[in-house]
């Protein structure tokens, strides 16, 4: 799959470069994105994020994910990423997932770059169908797919095993009939 960059009023969402590795680190090297997601270590080095910017390219080739960097469009550095995974062709539904940086939460960039993914998604990968799973916990996270319209389908009790101890996961689906049109 090629890449795609799309292009917002704030921010953009873009391939992931090579170049992208000391922002990158510096904005994931947070405990309250590990917190949440588990694939994320804290510490999280400059070594995670370069093999980060190379899966991502390597799940883009067999065409299992799409993962994109945040940009914001007045500066350059990434501060965040949106992506899709688990991409399922043949049932047309993929997996979103997502995190921004501390310093840019609570002022929308989160859900612009959710409204450049999901359009993406239905419109050009022609999903029928966007998941998301959740640690219950996360209720920023609860609100922005709620915002969007994704609907609470499931809970999966003590799923997630986060900081010693175990976590119910939520888990969120969107139709393309659903989605605000974009």
């Amino acid at each position: 799959m090629l890449l795609p960059r799309l292009n917002g009023t704030k921010i953009c969402l873009r391939p992931f470069k090579r170049s992208d590795i000391p922002s990158l680190t510096r904005q994931a090297n947070d405990r309250t994105i590990s917190k949440f997601i588990p694939s994320i270590n804290y510490p999280y080095t400059g070594e995670s994020a370069r093999r980060w910017v190379n899966c991502t390219l390597r799940m883009a080739r067999n065409d299992s994910a799409c993962q994109l960097g945040i940009e914001l469009v007045s500066r350059k550095g990434i501060i965040g990423m949106m992506g899709l995974k688990n991409l399922n062709q043949l049932d047309r539904n993929g997996e979103l997932e997502y995190w921004l940086g501390r310093n840019y939460r609570g002022k929308s960039f989160a859900s612009e770059a959710m409204k450049l993914m999901l359009g993406f998604a239905f419109h050009e990968l022609r999903l029928h169908r966007v998941y998301a799973i959740v640690v219950a916990t996360n209720n920023p996270s609860i609100k922005l797919l709620e915002r969007h319209g994704f609907l609470r389908e499931a809970v999966w009790r003590d799923a997630a095993r986060m900081n010693n101890q175990w976590n119910d996961v939520y888990s969120y689906g969107l139709l393309e009939t659903e989605a605000d049109p974009i």
